[in-house]
């Protein structure tokens, strides 16, 4: 309070009407701005958790994803025909099996596909 001037003390201490707020007025104000600025606070430190358990999240997706492209590369298989379905929207429209039959054929007894959102699937012939 040592850099108000006296003007503004008082405009402190005085409502819209000009007339002074009582001492019981103002401790009531002050502790519901002290109320206000601690719910401000945890809101923004509840943001903060929340902002670090996403990137921990998709930093986890983003490596898992990597080891995973890098491990399955020399597995073959068909190419994705979709971002968003991968080869998963062929299997279930089409004939129950023959996709899986046709990739066997074509790559042998171990098949890589990708399945819904970029996960990686594998398909293993028995003999």
């Amino acid at each position: 309070m040592g850099d108000l001037n006296v003007q503004e003390l008082l405009d402190l201490l005085t409502d819209w009407s000009g007339t002074y707020k009582s001492r019981k007025e103002l401790v009531r104000l002050s502790s519901l701005h002290s109320q206000t600025v601690m719910l401000y606070s945890l809101v923004y430190k509840f943001l903060l958790v929340a902002l670090g358990f996403n990137i921990v999240f998709l930093l986890r997706y983003f490596l898992h994803s990597l080891s995973t492209q890098t491990a399955f590369r020399f597995v073959p298989g068909p190419r994705s025909s979709s971002l968003l379905w991968g080869e998963e929207w062929e299997l279930y429209h089409g004939k129950p099996g023959a996709p899986y039959i046709d990739w066997h054929h074509q790559f042998g007894k171990l098949v890589r596909f990708t399945g819904a959102f970029g996960v990686h699937v594998l398909s293993s012939k028995s003999l």
